[in-house]
């Protein structure tokens, strides 16, 4: 059995390639056009990365917020996992779990597996790479979700909740990557409008007391 994970090991990386000035390159949809996001503020990270960001494109003016579900530097995601710090070694064990053929079998296991008995009964004997490809798989099942409720609220958005303005993609950073599926190597996200406000957490100081 592993040794126990402490808060303190899966807190965000100072490597994180999230910070306030740099430039990702963001495919728009399944196989859309690929540009690029410049970020200008960074939000705390949970189950997602999230950021402002100024997009290349003339039909998005102004900032938007981009949500990023990548399990490297989703802080809250990583402890529920277990999972340490993420750096490139980690990264190299589940690169190569995954381009030897392991992701599928292991994605179908976790998909058939009741997330308590996961976290109870599997979790502190997994290795590293397998606790990665269970975050992996988790980024993908909370980014489908989400999708899914802007999907069933569309009729509100902008009104009630944000506009989304799309589903996209960080591509596979290397043909390896590529070859492996987007599935289990890439990193899916949304972007959406960014709406001035409070966060939830503050919600009793803000809001409308007479709703």
């Amino acid at each position: 059995m592993s040794a126990t994970r402490n808060d303190d090991e899966s807190s965000p990386s100072s490597v994180s390639p999230y910070k306030v000035g740099r430039t990702l390159n963001v495919q728009l949809g399944q196989a859309g056009p690929v540009t690029s996001a410049t970020i200008s503020r960074i939000f705390e990270s949970n189950l997602s990365c999230t950021m402002a960001v100024k997009i290349d494109s003339s039909s998005l003016n102004g900032q938007s917020v981009l949500k990023l579900y990548d399990r490297r530097f989703a802080s809250r995601m990583r402890q529920h996992g277990k999972a340490t710090a993420w750096n490139p070694d980690v990264e190299h064990q589940y690169r190569q779990f995954v381009q030897s053929g392991n992701g599928p079998s292991f994605f179908k296991f976790i998909r058939e597996t009741d997330d308590e008995d996961l976290r109870y009964d599997y979790l502190d004997d997994w290795n590293d790479a397998q606790r990665e490809a269970y975050l992996q798989h988790f980024c993908i099942h909370f980014y489908r979700t989400e999708t899914e409720v802007y999907r069933r609220l569309h009729l509100v958005q902008g009104i009630d909740i944000p506009r989304l303005f799309a589903s996209l993609w960080i591509p596979a950073i290397s043909s390896e990557s590529a070859a492996a599926g987007k599935e289990f190597l890439s990193c899916p996200g949304l972007l959406v409008e960014f709406l001035h406000g409070f966060p939830l957490s503050d919600i009793a100081d803000f809001a409308d007391r007479e709703t």
